[in-house]
């Protein structure tokens, strides 16, 4: 009987153990195949080519608050969003201008480099006087990267009084200064965040 016992607690255990992963593996398919599925696009001046899951789409450039700036290239976000514009997701590519500043060493003004762009950004974003003074934002990483095999920059912080997450990633080709932001809200970044990844894995300089 004890033997029995014993057998039967090891099927129904085996069992569970194969459900489980069945499970894991079930809900693991959707992502993987959205991130196997992909889109090109290419910059209508011809500066750059960016993959981009299927699931999300080009924002329509008629759109308003938080999409497109003067400046901006391209914004993609998921194809389901829905939400009000503080909780939208959104990938965007920005070539700006970069600033100048005065070199007291040298005392000539030249370019900006990506330290001193991630140091002002930072400067703003916890500048009391500024429009984040009271949105308690948390710098989480300040880190060098690469896009296109090019030195970067990448600053990832949360706007705790919104509940955003934005990552910005800077970097300079025939000195123009591009912005890539993503952002998302907090409780969305497990999902979202590796279609921002991938989008700037796959970006690539055409001139």
């Amino acid at each position: 009987m004890y033997f029995k016992s014993v057998i039967v607690v090891s099927v129904v255990t085996v069992f569970s153990l194969l459900l489980g992963v069945s499970v894991i593996l079930a809900e693991q398919q959707p992502s993987n195949a959205q991130s196997s599925t992909l889109k090109t696009y290419n910059d209508v001046q011809g500066r750059f080519v960016v993959q981009y899951p299927s699931a999300w789409e080009i924002a329509p450039k008629n759109s308003t608050f938080p999409y497109y700036g003067a400046a901006t290239a391209i914004v993609f976000k998921p194809t389901d969003e829905t939400a009000s514009p503080l909780e939208n997701t959104l990938f965007s590519i920005t070539p700006m201008d970069r600033a100048k500043s005065l070199d007291r060493t040298t005392l000539t003004v030249t370019p900006d480099s990506l330290d001193k762009t991630v140091a002002d950004q930072i400067a703003l974003l916890q500048d009391p006087s500024s429009m984040y003074g009271s949105l308690n934002v948390e710098i989480l990483k300040n880190n060098a990267t690469t896009v296109n095999s090019l030195p970067a920059k990448e600053l990832t912080y949360v706007i705790h009084g919104i509940g955003s997450f934005e990552m910005q990633t800077y970097v300079i080709k025939n000195g123009e200064l591009y912005q890539l932001i993503f952002q998302t809200p907090e409780s969305k970044v497990p999902y979202t965040l590796p279609a921002a990844q991938l989008m700037i894995k796959t970006l690539k300089f055409l001139s």
